[in-house]
């Protein structure tokens, strides 16, 4: 029942009565397009959501959770020097934040020069494609196209490069620095983490002009030898900003994206990770999700009736884009807590490819398929089965990766899940993929999606699983009943 604050208010017309927020938008929003169809004149906050209503089907929300980066990128852009690090847990919202500003600030300054870089051109170089949308649904025009460097019609420029290579060039106005690190293990080494401090201080640093340049450094914490790490021992030269999962006041810093519900799970998951990924304070400069002792190899000495049906976890990635597919086969003993993975397998292949290593499987050994993608995926789940008769069950979630690995890691750390002895290239992969996984975007995780799938398919608890209503009919539907007790 809603209470009085929450009743609609209803017009004459019998339509709802827009709020006070909405009407300012579309104030705001209407007062742009009167000044040449273009959103350059709002302020950042809601340039993006006006710019970007929907990624995916998610809704796109001003990102006031960010405010501080907000604030950087508008008092930079009113004539502020700066030099700015923010820590931001994963997933939340960073990037999309960094490249809206990016537009933003290029349409509201004449001929400006930016530089966005990353840990690797080919991550720098997708993002290309996100600002060629932005810049094209603000109503301005691109002039030069490339996966390096794109310029607009008002004579702004960005430029898409990797901390590990060379940038050449004049200096630049904005440079925005988003994920310089690929992984936690390289974020640790010596070596690697020394060459990029030094590539930043060398190749970056060198292109700025004293009295224009500003300089935006952004990534979650991943040891005290990062990025953000090394140039807080500047002193006062870089201001650094750290961004909590939760904040002062007990509250999620994103709730729209992350519950206190999903944020103790990841807490009691393991307390040095969330205290260094999500809390921004490194503890050690071990934060690995899935931990090396871990591991066990042993074969279910048991009948086989014994254990439960069982389920193909798997994974589909787009070859065009280089991600790649995977599958686990896992079952679970009907008594005991104990998980037994027979085989896995990852590579780059066609539509076509992987629906033929599908049927293999299940041919081998019958099993239900179970697929976690968002809402997007469902479409290519239904062609699996209209093109290549292959049954996938296609659980359509919103829940972030390392949340649904939460339940998996746990177990796996508690040695409950166990591999087949001896050497196999899919279970190698599979276990390199497990002790690599941080739960960043940039992950080679697609095997941890896989058996993330098969292992909440095996929970008798539904509450374990990303969608409980969706996940309780699929139960009923393949499951035997004694797995339910």
């Amino acid at each position: 029942m809603k209470t009085n604050r929450e009743k609609t208010v209803v017009n004459v017309a019998g339509f709802p009565k827009p709020t006070v927020h909405a009407l300012q938008e579309k104030i705001e929003r209407v007062a742009a397009l009167q000044h040449g169809s273009r959103y350059e004149t709002l302020p950042l906050a809601n340039f993006m959501p006006h710019v970007t209503p929907k990624i995916g089907r998610q809704e796109v929300k001003s990102p006031r959770h960010l405010q501080p980066i907000l604030d950087a990128l508008t008092e930079f852009e009113n004539g502020k020097p700066i030099r700015a690090c923010f820590s931001v847990p994963p997933q939340h919202g960073k990037t999309q934040l960094l490249i809206h500003g990016i537009v933003w600030y290029m349409l509201r300054n004449v001929g400006s020069r930016c530089l966005y870089a990353s840990y690797s051109q080919t991550r720098a170089s997708r993002l290309a494609d996100d600002i060629k949308r932005i810049v094209k649904a603000s109503g301005s025009e691109i002039v030069k196209d490339t996966q390096e460097e794109i310029r607009i019609d008002n004579g702004g420029l960005v430029h898409f490069r990797s901390l590990e290579g060379p940038i050449l060039g004049e200096s630049y106005d904005l440079i925005v620095i988003d994920d310089p690190h690929k992984s936690w293990t390289e974020a640790v080494s010596p070596t690697i983490s020394k060459r990029i401090f030094s590539n930043f201080t060398t190749t970056v640093e060198s292109r700025i002009d004293p009295t224009r340049t500003g300089i935006i450094v952004v990534h979650q914490r991943l040891a005290r030898t990062d990025l953000i790490g090394r140039l807080s021992l500047r002193g006062s030269e870089y201001q650094v900003t750290n961004l909590p999962a939760i904040k002062e006041n007990g509250r999620p810093l994103w709730p729209l994206r992350f519950s206190p519900s999903n944020l103790k799970k990841i807490k009691d998951a393991d307390p040095d990770r969330w205290q260094t990924l999500y809390m921004g304070v490194p503890t050690s400069d071990l934060i690995s999700t899935f931990k090396p002792k871990g591991i066990s190899f042993k074969h279910p000495q048991i009948d086989q009736r014994k254990l439960m049906q069982r389920i193909y976890g798997i994974d589909v990635g787009s070859s065009g884009r280089g991600d790649k597919s995977a599958i686990v086969e896992l079952a679970r003993h009907t008594t005991k807590d104990e998980y037994y993975v027979f085989r896995a397998w990852q590579g780059l292949s066609s539509a076509e490819e992987f629906a033929g290593i599908i049927k293999s499987w299940v041919t081998s050994s019958p099993a239900p398929v179970l697929w976690h993608g968002s809402g997007q995926e469902c479409a290519v789940a239904e062609s699996y089965r209209l093109h290549h008769g292959i049954d996938i069950d296609f659980i359509a979630t919103n829940k972030s990766k390392m949340i649904r690995a939460m339940g998996v890691a746990k177990a796996w750390n508690a040695k409950h899940i166990h591999l087949p002895p001896g050497r196999n290239a899919g279970i190698d992969s599979l276990v390199q993929c497990l002790l690599a996984f941080s739960g960043n975007s940039r992950d080679q995780d697609d095997l941890v999606d896989a058996l993330s799938s098969a292992w909440i398919g095996l929970q008798p608890n539904k509450e374990e699983s990303p969608n409980a209503a969706d996940m309780l009919h699929w139960g009923a539907k393949h499951l035997p009943r004694s797995a339910w007790s």
